[in-house]
């Protein structure tokens, strides 16, 4: 026998520069090696412990076993049975060929004095892997293992360690040697160091050859030895279908779990982590587009369908197990026919989508990437309980061009509501589903589609087909889910009810915030953004409540509402007389509530991005009608409260009649949006008009929801669609409003949402504004009330009648053009103390001089030029009254004002970051000052009486 490792390595002169003798070395290898190629070439066994070993006479004569992990280290070596299977013993013929034992050292001696921590006894047949915690900073060092004597460390060439000379986080190696600790470390060990590495590496390797199963019947038909804890499969069903993956031992599992399988030996086994997780790990079958046509619906089909209904389910649910994550389905088109209920955390990563565009049937639809294709008839399990098609809140708009006709919201209830029996609630398939409380995760780059024709697919590039393909309402619902996070999704097909449904009901903790759709295609039936309605009160009194009778009320015979003050309230009855529903027995008290709706929670903050939505826009060129769905449209949106819904450069095409149908929501945000088609564009108006019969509201007594603060920035295409029933309350529409596409001359134009309207343009607090009427006015409000108006005749009048003055003392008007002269009021009714002029006022105004003059500005502006005018001069009438004791300013004609200094008003000038640059002058400044001046009219009537007696005197004078 060769000599053992502790002998090779054993402490000697520092002086011997071939210590320890390379030949030593190379017979220890070899002896090694032999010893590997013996165990892998009879089939070896491991044990942890030797009892275990001992308790087992099952192997053949000459099989080799390893002891590994016993605590006894003299036990754990390379073992030899004795005798045929069933009897003999076990001879121990060596220490194991190498061994590695990993110490801890986490700090509890002292950087001098190491306490290490193994997981089994240290022996000198073992090597020690060590990562030291401290630098040392004396020599020697001591290091002791599992509490037991110090050993003296020794460098390879037998001398203790220097201070440093042990680093933190160095990894060192050593051997166990009498009281040392000898350590593999100069130039010389680095040798062995590798080549004990080596065999480390090739050990590994033997104990795991031959243990990679082509599929998954082969994996569960073997036995496994019972010291490997792991194996890998090449495939499920054939190596390199996208199966394989890496299993791991277990104890055995409570519960039992789809990724629980047992091997022939009746051991545990569970997919490990740690790995990429493919729904074909669980035994899904996808197939290329040629594939499929080629199996043309064929018996294989069946078999895969189910395959995949279960390995979606199981995938699915294996990684909520493990903390959530990814799961990758990207083997081409998944054949299903039971929905995928995506739980949350989870992210459905597909291999992208083909081309698809509904609008243009020439182009054909590709099938590269993943697609979930949905067969046969879908089961009907989902509901949406709340949501009705307010038939009687203004959810039925009346189609302008056909008289009783109506274009619907979408009602999950039949209409058959009687008495106080609440409507039947409809229920839905769908072919994945997000439901409640399921918070993050989403789909990506993945087709959602319903299977067409015998071989699923080629059919829907066929305009000669009429067909809705395999019967499923819905293709992708998101129930009260938050947070939902979709890239690249296309939803496809014949979906009878919806493509895609983002929904509240009401169930009580429902709610679905701040859900983010991106590059995702709609087609289908419709796009439903839903919340539960709302309805009227009509009457209450202290514990009753009225409401109006609609076929599709799902309230139940006892339950809760909340109010239109936010309070719920209970109630422990219903009756119905004619068209009231009055829920009895309400508590607390609801008077005066005006509104009542279910207590759920409603949404918000939702954002659709870069995202197409189609009608059902069939490959035929058929309307939904014609193929037997009624009222199809790209998108609904309505419910309460719902609001702050973005759509983030979006494109809503069809060709069906309605484009875009909106009821009770308010902030609805379109953001760059483009609409085509031609259809209708529906948005509700105020609650108050509802009896305007231009909205075409179905006739009825509870009116209630309205579109609320609609904005569409940079919006393209509203003005070419149908808009007789877009009556928004409220909002903003940049293309009808704010320089509309209709105006091209370049002017600012800004205009109201729809004709009724005005356009105001007001301050901050709305104390003053310029509002344009819709009758034609202009008008001007100031401080709170109107100050002028401008009519549709031509007429300016004045906020109020005689209180207000055109210019002041201090701002004048240059020049006044008029065709005839200005009227004043004369009315005998309005004038009191009404007498002749006095002779001393005539006297006075003799003395008054009537001169020629020139303006100082004039003057200044235009030198010599300027012309001459005529008047008076108001200080020469002051004086000529108080000559004469008089006091012209008790008189109207005569007028004098002082103002105070008036500051220019400036507003600053901000470069495109903001940055102010200068500023730019609203008002000059005005200087303090007073002003003498004339009402010329009234020295008109003096002088007119001045004359009138002179001439009378001077008749008199003749006729003496």
């Amino acid at each position: 026998m060769v000599e053992l490792a502790a002998t090779i390595w054993a402490d000697g002169p520092s002086s011997m520069p071939q210590e320890p003798p390379k030949f030593l070395i190379r017979q220890w290898g070899a002896w090694v090696e032999g010893i590997i190629n013996a165990i892998t070439s009879n089939s070896g066994l491991a044990y942890v412990f030797k009892s275990t070993m001992e308790s087992d006479l099952s192997p053949a004569v000459n099989s080799m076993a390893w002891v590994i992990g016993d605590p006894v280290a003299e036990n754990n070596g390379v073992y030899k049975k004795l005798g045929a299977s069933g009897t003999g013993s076990w001879l121990r013929i060596s220490d194991l060929p190498f061994g590695f034992i990993i110490a801890d050292d986490a700090g509890a001696g002292s950087p001098d004095a190491i306490q290490a921590t193994t997981p089994i006894p240290v022996s000198s047949s073992a090597l020690v892997w060590l990562e030291v915690a401290d630098t040392n900073t004396g020599s020697p060092v001591t290091i002791s293992f599992n509490g037991a004597s110090p050993l003296t460390i020794k460098t390879n060439s037998g001398g203790d360690v220097a201070a440093g000379g042990l680093t933190a986080g160095m990894t060192v190696l050593g051997i166990a040697s009498g009281s040392t600790f000898r350590l593999l470390s100069d130039q010389t060990s680095a040798g062995v160091l590798a080549a004990a590495e080596g065999f480390a590496n090739a050990a590994l390797a033997a104990a795991n050859a031959g243990f990679v199963f082509n599929t998954e019947t082969d994996f569960t038909s073997a036995s496994i030895p019972a010291g490997l804890n792991f194996v890998r499969t090449a495939g499920y069903y054939a190596p390199g279908d996208g199966g394989g993956h890496l299993k791991q031992r277990i104890s055995t599992p409570s519960p039992v779990e789809p990724w629980h399988k047992q091997s022939a030996d009746g051991a545990w086994w569970a997919v490990a982590g740690g790995q990429d997780i493919h729904v074909e790990m669980f035994g899904a079958i996808g197939y290329t587009a040629e594939e499929l046509m080629a199996l043309n619906g064929g018996p294989a089909v069946d078999d895969a369908e189910a395959a995949n209904d279960v390995a979606f389910a199981d995938a699915d649910a294996f990684r909520s197990a493990h903390g959530a994550g990814q799961v990758f389905a990207e083997r081409g088109i998944y054949v299903k026919t039971v929905r995928y209920e995506r739980t949350s955390g989870i992210y459905l990563e597909g291999a992208g989508v083909g081309e698809c565009e509904p609008r243009y049937p020439q182009r054909p639809k590709t099938w590269e990437g993943t697609t979930l294709l949905y067969r046969n008839t879908g089961s009907r399990q989902v509901t949406f309980p709340g949501i009705t098609s307010m038939k009687y809140g203004g959810g039925w708009k009346e189609d302008p061009e056909n008289a009783g006709q109506y274009f619907k919201l979408w009602s999950a209830y039949d209409d058959d509501a009687a008495g106080t029996t609440p409507a039947t609630i409809r229920q839905f398939s769908a072919a994945v589903l997000v439901k409640e409380n399921v918070q993050y995760g989403g789909l990506r780059n993945l087709r959602i589609c319903n299977w067409i024709g015998t071989d699923g697919i080629s059919d829907w590039s066929n305009p000669a087909i009429t067909s809705l393909g395999d019967e499923w309402d819905m293709g992708y619902v998101v129930r009260n889910g938050e947070y939902v996070d979709d890239f690249n999704v296309q939803v496809i097909g014949g979906w009878r009810e919806a493509d895609h449904a983002l929904v509240v009901t009401t169930d009580i903790a429902s709610r679905a915030e701040r859900n983010h759709f991106r590059k995702c295609k709609f087609q289908g039936a419709r796009t439903l953004i839903r919340a539960p309605d709302r309805w009227d009160v009509d009457a209450t009194t202290s514990n009753s409540v009225q409401i109006y009778f609609s076929e599709e009320n799902y309230w139940p015979a006892t339950g809760s509402f909340r109010g239109s003050d936010n309070v719920t309230y209970s109630y422990t009855g219903k009756t119905k007389v004619g068209t009231a529903l009055t829920f009895t027995g309400v508590n607390p008290d609801p008077s005066g509530i005006f509104q009542v709706r279910h207590p759920s929670a409603g949404f918000a903050n939702t954002e659709y991005e870069d995202c197409m939505f189609y009608g059902l826009d069939h490959v035929s060129g058929d309307l939904a009608g014609d193929l037997g769905i009624i009222d199809s449209r790209a998108m609904e949106i309505s419910g309460y409260p719902l609001r702050g819904v973005k759509f983030t450069n979006c494109k809503w095409q069809s060709g069906e009649k309605v484009l875009v149908h909106m009821h009770d929501c308010q902030d609805t945000l379109f953001d760059n949006p483009q609409f085509e088609g031609g259809g209708h564009m529906i948005a509700s108006p105020q609650n108050t008009e509802a009896a305007d019969p231009s909205n075409f509201w179905v006739p009825a007594a509870a009116q209630v929801g309205e579109t609320r603060n609609l904005r569409m920035k940079a919006d393209d295409g509203t003005v070419d669609q149908d808009r007789r029933l877009f009556r928004p309350r409220g909002g903003v529409i940049d293309s009808l409003q704010i320089g509309p596409v209709t105006e091209l001359n370049g002017h600012l134009h800004l205009k109201p949402l729809r004709s009724g309207r005005d356009t105001t343009i007001e301050n901050w607090t709305a104390s003053s504004f310029v509002r344009a009427y819709d009758n034609g006015n202009v008008a001007v409000t100031a401080g709170g009330a109107n100050r002028l108006t401008y009519n549709s005749s031509g007429n300016i009048t004045p906020g109020a009648d005689n209180t207000q003055a055109f210019g002041t003392s201090a701002l004048r008007f240059a020049q006044f053009f008029a065709g005839t002269a200005t009227i004043g009021t004369s009315d005998k009714r309005l004038k009191q103390q009404i007498g002749a002029i006095e002779d001393a006022i005539l006297d006075a105004w003799g003395d008054v001089q009537w001169v020629g003059f020139k303006f100082n500005d004039a003057v200044a502006d235009k030198g010599d030029a300027a012309r001459l005018h005529f008047g008076l001069i108001a200080q020469q009438v002051q004086v000529a009254f108080a000559t004469r004791g008089l006091n012209a300013f008790e008189l109207g004609l005569l007028c004098y004002d002082e103002w105070d200094e008036q500051p220019a008003v400036y507003e600053p000038i901000h470069d495109p970051e903001g940055n102010e640059i200068g500023q730019r002058l609203l008002a000059e400044a005005v200087a303090a000052g007073n002003r003498y001046s004339l009402r010329y009219n009234e020295c008109f009537a003096v002088e007119a009486a001045y004359q009138r007696r002179r001439l009378n005197r001077l008749e008199e004078a003749i006729s003496l």
